[in-house]
């Protein structure tokens, strides 16, 4: 399955199974509601993106400019999504590992299975359960996460605020109910993780 729209045309694709979709927009809504697939590659510059039910499979989807992706539930092996100034907001992934980007929007995720990394340079990252391994990272956008399951975390934000500190506050809040949790103290330059 091979779809292009120009302008501001839209692509529903419903309740199908197949080996490879691809959809490309421009200015259209691409929707696509209990679609079961190896490959799913969605494209568009500046419509928006709904998944609906529960999409399977390889899935690659890109925004460009102010679009949105918008998914209620992803499952598959491999994930990966970015949008540049749209908001990316999912409500379950369940995947073996997941890479979701953005430039300028906020990252919103509800419950989240899975290796999974997260990078947004401006915007803010909120995860509201995770339950595996966990990389978030922010330039000036705050991180808010909560792990339900103990899995390696990594939280990194250079210019943002973790878990809604104010700015005469900085606090990290961490719960491991069954494991432990150990911080580390380093300066700009021992980041840079460079030898001696």
């Amino acid at each position: 399955l091979d779809i292009k729209s120009s302008g501001s045309g839209c692509v529903k694709v419903q309740s199908i199974e197949g080996d490879n979709c691809k959809i490309e927009t421009e200015h259209g809504t691409s929707i696509l509601q209990s679609v079961k697939g190896q490959k799913l590659h969605v494209q568009t510059k500046g419509g928006k993106v709904i998944c609906l039910g529960t999409v399977y499979g390889n899935i690659d989807i890109h925004a460009s400019d102010k679009s949105a992706v918008t998914i209620d539930k992803l499952q598959g092996s491999s994930v990966t999504v970015s949008t540049e100034d749209g908001l990316l907001k999912a409500k379950y992934l369940y995947t073996e590992s997941s890479f979701l980007s953005s430039a300028a929007g906020d990252i919103t995720l509800g419950s989240v299975h899975g290796n999974i990394t997260l990078q947004s340079k401006m915007g803010n990252i909120t995860v509201d359960s995770s339950s595996g391994c966990l990389k978030a990272s922010t330039n000036q956008g705050a991180i808010d996460v909560y792990v339900s399951q103990l899995g390696k975390v990594e939280l990194k934000s250079h210019k943002g605020l973790m878990n809604q500190a104010s700015k005469r506050e900085k606090w990290i809040k961490a719960d491991a109910p069954k494991g432990t949790v150990s911080f580390r103290r380093q300066s700009w330059f021992q980041s840079l993780k460079l030898q001696d």
